[in-house]
């Protein structure tokens, strides 16, 4: 460190990043394998308890895609259950499904009325990130790889100029950086510097938050009063990801425990409810709020009559917030800090990673040309802004769905057809850069037609989504009702000549995505075919 004028030490770098949580330590590690000094502040220590974790295709290809485009193995040691549960944490949990039950009060779920959509493959499954034994492993590797890491260590002050960014930190020595990146979440302190935090948020979900972690939950297949042994289900509810869905708002239930090799009994837990049905209670204990709202649903109850909290329980206000900018002269917001919807969908991680590629490229290109000005980082903006406003579409959509099932199992497809199109354009980029094995085929991802949305190469598919929410919308102001608009959904679908063969989209009795070796041949055929005509 160097000495200034007033006797206080001042650590330089080319960019600081605040905050270390997942989406910091992959850009940190990024930049300083390429060549950049990087330093790192954290208020806090590692490990740390927090929530995104849950993978989908999305998250575990890009994080590949990050390895291959960068040069760095250890992202692709987390892009499968299989390696990241054997090389990285042993307690990671394995994710085989999406599995979404429809509750109503007094009477177990209707066998007709729940879905799974597969997400593993023969090779491969997705993941439940046990996130503080996956923090700090990442949090290792960019230190391995040369970034300068600060555990510990609170911001007093931000100040810019035309030069740089001096941040004061409370340890007695400032840091002198060329940009400043902020992970530091809602909490954002660049945020709040330059009052870019939209209030009310520009979106129209509209939920709050309780979650922990949890010990001794039962497989929800061992709570069902109905037998769904001849349901054509993939895998057993507890092999994924579970969604209870209720009027008022839905729960996420993530085993750890949910494998042969497992060493974690913990299981995350978490309930999102609509604050306009369900406001949250002045006084009342998080966790005597969760019992008595599943109090009339048999199963659930059966599936927690024994669970224990192994943490305090976290209690929100409105989930939601939303920011007028993520970008400016020598500053970047990261994801978690700039904006937020729902859990709902699993999609946290998956937009972290999209943000993380483009930022790190961005981030290297504005170094070696020396410019790290707010027009050559305006694309992190516009790709921020527009992932908000995607997500908080297909979130809203669902939350006005719930309350009739005929409208949700018609919105579910809309949400299943996003994971196979999202995908498209890093099968795209992977089969570019096998066929000349030059990293540059990677560029493809920092120009898709459609930034931010979540089918980004694909223009009629998002159009697709936007008139299915423009039905749904028509529902919510009462002008429309539930079962019409499903039908009418349904409609969009019929007429649609781009459906993927993985489910029967246009079929209101299909529950369940389809499986076995012959759908799975179908579908890597009709993946091809759409990948050789793009």
């Amino acid at each position: 460190m160097d000495e200034a004028a007033d006797g206080r030490r001042v650590a330089r770098c080319d960019i600081a990043i605040v905050g270390s949580a997942i989406a910091s330590s992959l850009l940190s590690t990024i930049l300083a394998k390429h060549g950049l000094d990087v330093i790192v502040l954290e208020k806090d220590a590692h490990p740390q308890f927090a929530i995104g974790e849950s993978t989908i295709p999305q998250t575990s290809l890009m994080l590949k895609a990050l390895s291959q485009r960068y040069g760095i193995p250890e992202f692709d040691r987390l892009s499968s259950f299989e390696d990241a549960s054997r090389t990285v944490a042993r307690t990671c949990g394995k994710k085989s499904n999406f599995g979404f039950v429809f509750q109503r009060p007094g009477q177990p779920h209707a066998l007709h009325e729940c879905h799974q959509l597969g997400v593993a493959r023969t090779n491969f499954s997705e993941s439940h990130f046990y996130r503080q034994d996956v923090d700090s492993f990442l949090l290792q590797t960019t230190i391995r790889y040369g970034a300068k890491v600060h555990q510990r260590t609170a911001i007093k002050e931000i100040a810019f100029d035309d030069l740089g960014v001096t941040i004061t930190t409370d340890k007695g020595f400032d840091v002198r950086a060329r940009c400043i990146v902020d992970g530091s979440g809602y909490v954002s302190f660049l945020a709040r510097k330059f009052g870019v935090r939209e209030d009310p948020p520009n979106v129209r979900t509209q939920s709050r938050t309780i979650f922990t972690h949890m010990i001794d939950v039962k497989p929800f297949d061992e709570c069902v009063m109905n037998d769904e042994s001849g349901l054509p289900k993939l895998a057993s509810w507890h092999s994924g990801t579970l969604h209870h869905i209720f009027r008022e708002g839905w729960m996420w239930v993530i085993p750890f425990n949910n494998h042969p090799d497992h060493v974690n009994p913990v299981v995350s837990v978490g309930m999102q409810l609509d604050p306009r049905q369900c406001p949250k209670p002045a006084d009342k204990d998080p966790f005597d709020e969760f019992r008595e709202f599943i109090a009339p649903y048999p199963e659930i109850v059966r599936q927690f009559e024994h669970a224990k909290p192994i943490r305090e329980w976290v209690s929100s206000g409105r989930l939601q917030y939303s920011s007028s900018k993520a970008a400016g002269n020598r500053w970047c917001m990261l994801s978690h800090s700039s904006g937020f919807v729902d859990p709902l969908f699993s999609r946290g991680l998956s937009n972290t990673v999209e943000v993380v590629s483009l930022m790190a490229e961005t981030l290297l290109r504005a170094h070696r040309d020396d410019d790290f000005s707010e027009e050559r980082l305006r694309p992190l903006d516009t790709l921020q802004r527009a992932t908000v406003d995607w997500n908080d579409r297909l979130v809203h959509g669902a939350y006005i769905s719930f309350r009739d099932f005929r409208l949700w199992n018609a919105w579910f497809r809309i949400w299943g057809l996003t994971q196979v199109y999202g995908v498209m354009r890093l099968a795209q980029a992977f089969l570019a850069y096998e066929a000349s094995g030059d990293r540059s085929a990677y560029d493809l991802l920092d120009t898709p037609l459609l930034p931010g949305a979540l089918t980004p190469n694909h223009p009629r598919v998002a159009a697709l989504i936007q008139s299915a929410h423009g039905i749904v919308e028509g529902v919510e102001s009462g002008q429309t009702d539930p079962g019409d608009a499903a039908e009418a959904i349904f409609d969009l679908f019929r007429a649609a000549d781009f459906l993927p063969p993985n489910f029967a989209f246009t079929d209101p009795d299909a529950r369940f995505g389809r499986q076995g070796l012959m759908a799975q041949l179908e579908m890597d055929h009709w993946f091809y075919d759409k990948l050789r005509a793009a």
